[in-house]
């Protein structure tokens, strides 16, 4: 399958993804001392939603624009996401709908404080170019962390990357699974990524479309017996064809992270989901 991210944005499983992002880097900032954040698959950091590739699918008509109206009593990183993007639409009201989704490298950076670092692996040159510039032109948004954009492959990156030097940090793993093998590259990259910093929060996402390979993925990290791994799985939708909903393991989840992430999926489910779900 392929999720690349510009045709997917702000989609119901974006918002879930993104919503549960911004619970992993609130419990980071907790504590005072600094920490890393590292992407493997970053893409370009912002998305239009009212022209181009985001268009063609529609998407984001039953995901962020359909949760912006629906935010009433929203768990606080739901709470903090949607205002992530409505200060990507600025002079917009919170019920009209986005022209702008800020994908993770920008809900990261802007969540950072000064002194925490972000590194943000890209391999295809244009989507890295692009997500520079997202940067500079949301940088008065930003914080004063530490941003570094690579233009490499975020596999090979990533064996560089970990331990941080701050010893404590997220690495989000979000390829598209445009390869046939790429469920099993990601559940590799996982699980070595843990191998060199096994006290660091790791979070891999996947699609849920062919459940057969969403279920080698989680087998294949139980049979390298990584521990303290949370299993989080958002349901779109029972059945039918197309994306049925995603799933998303963490290792090592902050304290009380799988109370918060219940809070968050069930109030994305009860807004976006067809259905049951």
């Amino acid at each position: 399958m392929n999720y690349r991210h510009a045709f997917h944005a702000g989609n119901p499983v974006d918002c879930a993804k993104h919503a549960l992002l911004v619970a992993l880097l609130d419990a980071l900032a907790r504590k005072p001392a600094p920490y890393a954040y590292i992407e493997t698959h970053a893409g370009r950091g912002s998305y239009a939603l009212d022209h181009g590739d985001a268009v063609a699918t529609g998407e984001a008509t039953a995901g962020i624009q359909r949760l912006r109206q629906r935010r009433v009593n929203a768990p606080l990183a739901v709470a903090e996401f949607l205002a992530l993007v409505d200060a990507a639409n600025p002079g917009q009201a919170s019920g009209t709908p986005a022209h702008r989704y800020p994908g993770s490298p920008l809900i990261a950076v802007q969540r950072a404080r000064e002194g925490d670092r972000a590194v943000l692996c890209e391999a295809q040159a244009a989507e890295a170019t692009a997500l520079g510039k997202s940067l500079v032109h949301e940088a008065h948004r930003a914080g004063t962390a530490q941003v570094e954009v690579r233009n490499a492959d975020g596999w090979r990156e990533l064996k560089a990357l970990v331990p941080p030097r701050e010893r404590r940090g997220l690495v989000l793993i979000d390829p598209p699974y445009e390869q046939s093998n790429e469920f099993r590259v990601a559940a590799d990259g996982f699980i070595d990524a843990l191998t060199r910093w096994p006290s660091g929060i790791v979070a891999l996402w996947y699609p849920l479309k062919d459940t057969a390979e969403a279920a080698g993925l989680e087998r294949r990290v139980a049979a390298a017996g990584v521990p303290k791994t949370l299993k989080l799985r958002f349901n779109l939708r029972d059945d039918g064809p197309g994306l049925l909903g995603c799933g998303l393991l963490v290792a090592n989840p902050p304290f009380r992270f799988d109370d918060e992430a219940r809070a968050v999926l069930e109030f994305v489910h009860d807004a976006l989901s067809v259905g049951h779900g």
